[in-house]
């Protein structure tokens, strides 16, 4: 359907300003009427020629053209909100509010180009995180642009990165919702990242010596399971009493625990449909479980009707969940008493995979005991070939080729 365009733009008495229209195509395939105004014909003209060079291509266009922002605000509660889980969409609501709002969002969606999410992805990268946010506000002493010393806060390249990828997931559904005709963040070229922050696994001596670290702490067997299983964090905490088969000799992944901005402590189903999972226990695994138990009784007796019930394995003093960010202080502890280097708990489930590679456990097994949903997961994260484990590798195949036919 070709729009069809007055032959020539007419002049309004009413508004002392030229008018040209057309009939244009619409969602749906409905018709509707678009005027333009201008100080002068030409410029009326002109303007009508640009919005309906989309319509001659038989592509709808809509009525009214939203902000970005308002844009990512119904996109959020309308589109990802039912289907994510909460601590993603508490992601996306973050990287919205601090950074795609304030960079992009006073742009119409159709006025958004590729030369402003380029700028944007630029300003992302070079720009002192500390001084965007405006961060010296919680500041009871001020020690960055407050007093003229900024102090170059940049984002990681992997955190660009996921801000990017928001903004191209955001304008890909505006596509389908016919708000747009392309998706100009996919056409820009942004680094992916990848060479941030890796995972750190720890070797079979720092692993015994974080044990020993911990072997006096009400939560050793905490990181017990952390190391022998490689389960996740939220995995550990959301772990209940229901949920290990002393007898079978297993534990079943069935949730998990998060703490969300606004909510506080909530549990969730697992990560994944893989991530929930049956996980074999060894025998002395078991025995720190019971001895665990044993320990939780104590304290439940002692607190009384103080004691709060929760049946989670993993709780604070009280029988209340633990806190996910209460963990942090607890392994800076073990790690100053081990000298170990730093690391987070997230790397112990990289030690796990890690030391199971290198006792010789087949990728199919490992990938099933951390829950993923692909080999190739567990290949490309969890899979590091650490030197001393090449040299044996090489040694062997020096051997071989030295040997007599």
């Amino acid at each position: 359907m070709k729009p069809q365009v007055k032959p020539s733009a007419e002049y309004s008495t009413s508004t002392g300003r030229w008018e040209a229209c057309a009939y244009i195509l619409g969602p749906g395939g409905t018709r509707r009427r678009v005027s333009v105004y201008a100080a002068t014909r030409r410029e009326a003209v002109t303007q009508l020629a640009e919005k309906t060079a989309v319509s001659r291509k038989g592509l709808p266009t809509r009525a009214r053209i939203p902000t970005l922002a308002d844009y990512l605000t119904w996109w959020l509660t309308e589109v990802e909100a039912p289907r994510v889980r909460p601590s993603t969409l508490e992601l996306l609501r973050s990287t919205v509010d601090v950074h795609l709002t304030p960079g992009l969002g006073r742009i119409h969606l159709d006025k958004l180009s590729i030369a402003d999410v380029r700028r944007f992805v630029t300003r992302l990268q070079t720009t002192c995180q500390c001084c965007a946010q405006n961060k010296e506000r919680r500041r009871q002493q001020p020690r960055c642009c407050a007093i003229g010393q900024c102090c170059g806060m940049r984002l990681a390249p992997t955190t660009v990165h996921r801000i990017y990828q928001v903004l191209v997931a955001a304008l890909s559904h505006a596509v389908r919702e016919e708000y747009l005709h392309r998706n100009v963040a996919a056409l820009v070229q942004v680094p992916t990242g990848r060479d941030g922050h890796k995972p750190r696994a720890l070797t079979l001596d720092q692993a015994r010596a974080l044990l020993e670290a911990a072997s006096d702490h009400r939560l050793y067997a905490l990181v017990h399971l952390a190391l022998l299983t490689g389960m996740r964090r939220g995995e550990l905490l959301g772990l209940r009493w229901q949920d290990i088969d002393f007898d079978a000799g297993t534990l079943t992944i069935g949730q998990t625990l998060m703490r969300l901005v606004g909510t506080g402590i909530t549990f969730a189903p697992p990560k994944t449909p893989s991530s929930k999972r049956v996980v074999a226990l060894t025998d002395s695994v078991l025995t720190v479980l019971r001895h665990h138990k044993r320990r939780q009784n104590r304290e439940r007796a002692l607190l009384g009707a103080r004691w709060h019930e929760s049946g989670l394995v993993f709780t604070a003093r009280n029988g209340k969940p633990l806190d996910p960010y209460s963990l942090a202080p607890v392994f800076d502890r073990f790690r100053t008493i081990a000298a170990l280097p730093h690391f987070r708990l997230h790397d112990l489930r990289h030690t796990t995979a890690t030391l199971l590679g290198e006792a010789g456990t087949e990728l199919h097994i490992t990938s099933s005991v951390l829950g993923h949903a692909h080999l190739g997961t567990t290949a490309d994260i969890y899979s590091e070939i650490r030197p001393a484990t090449q040299r044996a590798a090489l040694t062997a195949l020096e051997q071989a080729l030295s040997e007599e036919p």
